[in-house]
């Protein structure tokens, strides 16, 4: 398979979680019912009030470690051996993801338009599951230091796929549904809540 073909499958592939994403936020917010919704693109999403009220949201693949192996066709990972190791890498792409939407400009037209923006944060990795403590990534002392900038809430999103290997074979993998998942985390910000609806 060729390379560009690959890159657009991903590219597909990455905006459908996109939207998968926002639409399970929103509903987890109850923020489907009586609002319009559009998706513009950018930013990811808009949703426009009973009361004439907005807020934006953008969503992003902070961590994939995910290669596609195009002689093989199959997916591979690397995962750290060490838990800690693992959790601060994914605490620095965390930061570094938040610091990066916020130096876009255009997210300040975004503002003046839509009103308040809310950051979703994905994370694609096998690992993020089963490898990690994740009270520690989700610790707020970790982000005390971050300007949330553009957005009035940034949240990391935990989906309730988990990835099982099968056997000890490096290639058989099969999903499974977390049972009683919790998959938005508030980072920084103030959450929003149903009184905002």
């Amino acid at each position: 398979m060729k390379l560009n073909k690959v890159n657009k499958i991903n590219r597909h592939l990455n905006k459908s979680l996109e939207k998968v994403t926002i639409q399970e936020f929103l509903q987890k917010k109850n923020l489907f019912e009586g609002n319009n919704i559009c998706y513009p693109d950018p930013p990811d999403c808009v949703v426009t009030k009973i009361n004439g009220q907005n807020l934006w949201i953008e969503e992003t693949c902070i961590f994939n470690k995910w290669t596609k192996q195009i002689s093989t066709n199959h997916y591979e990972y690397k995962c750290s051996k060490n838990d800690n190791d693992y959790q601060s890498e994914v605490i620095q792409k965390i930061i570094v993801n938040i610091n990066k939407k916020n130096s876009k400009k255009n997210y300040e037209e975004y503002t003046k338009k839509y009103g308040v923006g809310i950051l979703l944060l994905r994370i694609d990795d096998p690992c993020f599951r089963w490898q990690i403590d994740l009270n520690k990534i989700i610790n707020h002392n970790n982000y005390k230091n971050v300007n949330c900038g553009y957005f009035r809430a940034i949240y990391l999103y935990n989906g309730p796929l988990i990835m099982e290997q099968k056997y000890s074979d490096p290639i058989a993998w099969e999903s499974k549904v977390l049972p009683n998942h919790q998959n938005f985390f508030l980072l920084c910000g103030q959450d929003i809540s149903l009184e905002q609806k």
